[in-house]
């Protein structure tokens, strides 16, 4: 007899009974936001989106600005009882935005009796929240919104990380819409040789920059405040040496630096050019790294000052021993400045960073180690579990494994949040993704549900609810022995949801709770009862 909530291969055990023989234990977690089966599956599915729609061409950064922005301030303040006044028909002016009679910033600067830290600790609920909406709100009307000579994306994909400090920010990449390539003169991919020139004239002068701008302020001061990078002892743990590369070298022109072909000399000439550049780029390095630097030198005193001439600093900055890389127009002063969109930047108001995706290797390589990061710590404690648990039969070691991930993974209150609320995404993308199960049909993984009793027999589904009659009937004209060509099925079991002991939350005396903890509960551990205070608001 098969049982309800059992999944597997279905076979037959030694006494010739019905069984159903589960392949991989971890498949449990692929829908449990954060663990390491839920990034793999994230990781199948962007690579899925990249055969289809071919290499993305922009990757981006946008990192939580809670100390810049006016709605979290604004959204404290009130929940604090300080009179709070913000104009009916407000149109964008921060000056008019008072906190007990004062300006806003003028109060968060000067008058408030709490430090940022401390105020911002007892509000993270909110502070993620207000993070989440922002990134939609960011989604929906900048990146993917319309506007006059705007670069227009026709898909994006990005996911949510937390940083150290356990504040979230999101990795992403886009699609530029292809007719608007084509109407450039863009054809084939960015690695296109050809395409050179089209990218540097109609993309990157467009959307991406590293200038201090002249003729904004506003700009100029966000620029300054958050774009600009300073040395920590996270960048310089590698022998000393910044590992994001900063300072960048200055350069009065926008170029693609690329590798010598056989055109531009021997073997021997270019290996000797290569080696020459390195030399003067590591003069150029140490003059940058000076405290005393005269930032306002023009680009032929800093030519003369490393021993070279214009022609040939442009010439060597220019050479890549492989692959290309975009060299962004900069002067000394905006050595230290990252990647940013002036539009992005303007709306977003935090740091983020923004690239164009040249290379193949660098689409793969941004697939696998940065934005599908998983935890291979809990997974290495999982792995243990399963082999210490190799006697025991399939439920108690499916049991096993959640007691193992439920009492090894820590996680800060932000994550716990995005963990606890459905509508909040640790991923998300505007391109949908099926799995379809297109091996032999004896090696197809089933699932099993309850039916009405009515019904003398189980029924038998595939592993994912979101049956495609015409997909699966495709493959169904192709192989027409099939009985059960249906697409996988991702439910979690039954079983991952059993009873613990007893829990009470800190500081909501009366409040006990003798089943799994929801998503909820978590939350409230983690948070305590300022959480309650912040839902209720």
């Amino acid at each position: 007899n098969y049982f309800s909530g059992q999944k597997g291969i279905p076979g037959k055990d030694e006494g010739g009974q019905c069984k159903v023989q589960l392949t991989d234990m971890f498949d449990v977690f692929k829908k449990i936001k954060g663990t390491p089966k839920y990034w793999g599956a994230a990781k199948t599915e962007l690579v899925a989106k990249v055969k289809q729609l071919g290499p993305f061409h922009i990757f981006y950064t946008f990192s939580c600005g809670e100390m810049q922005w006016t709605e979290v301030f604004l959204s404290i303040f009130r929940r604090e009882g300080l009179d709070v006044h913000l104009p009916p028909d407000w149109n964008g002016n921060e000056a008019e935005l008072l906190v007990e009679g004062f300006p806003l910033w003028d109060y968060v600067n000067s008058k408030m009796s709490k430090n940022q830290h401390k105020l911002f600790k007892d509000y993270i609920f909110l502070i993620t929240r207000l993070f989440d909406a922002r990134v939609k709100s960011f989604v929906t009307n900048i990146l993917m919104g319309p506007g006059k000579d705007k670069i227009p994306f026709k898909y994006y994909s990005y996911r949510v990380e937390f940083q150290a400090r356990g504040m979230p920010h999101i990795h992403g990449v886009a699609w530029i819409d292809r007719d608007w390539l084509l109407k450039v003169g863009i054809t084939g991919d960015f690695s296109d040789e050809k395409n050179e020139k089209a990218i540097l004239e109609k993309i990157v002068d467009k959307l991406i920059t590293c200038q201090l701008p002249k003729d904004n302020q506003k700009l100029n001061n966000i620029v300054k405040e958050v774009q600009k990078h300073k040395h920590t002892k996270s960048c310089l743990k590698y022998n000393g040496a910044c590992r994001y590369n900063f300072p960048k070298l200055p350069c009065p022109v926008t170029i693609l630096a690329k590798p010598e072909t056989e055109a531009d000399g021997t073997e021997e000439q270019r290996r000797k050019n290569l080696n020459d550049a390195k030399i003067v780029l590591e003069k150029a390095k140490t003059l940058l790294n000076t405290e005393d630097l005269d930032e306002n030198m023009s680009f032929e005193t800093f030519c003369e000052k490393i021993g070279t001439t214009r022609e040939l600093y442009l010439k060597y900055i220019g050479l890549t021993s492989k692959g290309r890389v975009l060299i962004l127009k900069r002067t000394i002063k905006e050595r230290n400045i990252n990647n940013y969109s002036v539009e992005m930047l303007e709306c977003w108001n935090a740091n983020m960073d923004i690239q164009l995706a040249l290379e193949p290797y660098a689409v793969i390589t941004y697939i696998v180690s940065y934005v599908l990061k998983d935890e291979q710590g809990i997974t290495l404690f999982l792995k243990a579990t399963l082999q210490e648990s190799a006697c025991k039969n399939v439920k108690e070691r499916l049991k096993d494994l959640k007691e193992t991930y439920l009492t090894h993974r820590q996680i800060g209150a932000s994550e716990a949040v995005y963990r606890a609320l459905p509508d909040m995404k640790l991923k998300d993308s505007n391109i949908a993704t099926i799995y379809v199960s297109t091996g032999f049909p004896e090696n197809r993984s089933v699932f099993y549900k309850k039916v009405d009793s009515t019904n003398g027999d189980e029924e038998q589904i595939d592993q994912d609810d979101n049956n495609d009659d015409e997909v699966t009937g495709n493959y169904n004209e192709v192989d027409s022995d099939t009985e059960n060509d249906n697409l996988d099925d991702l439910d979690d079991l039954d079983d991952f949801q059993e009873s613990i002991n007893k829990v009470q939350i800190e500081g909501c005396e009366g409040h006990y709770y003798t089943s799994t903890p929801s998503p909820w509960l978590t939350l409230l551990l983690v948070l305590g009862k300022n959480c309650v205070n912040q839902i209720s608001c």
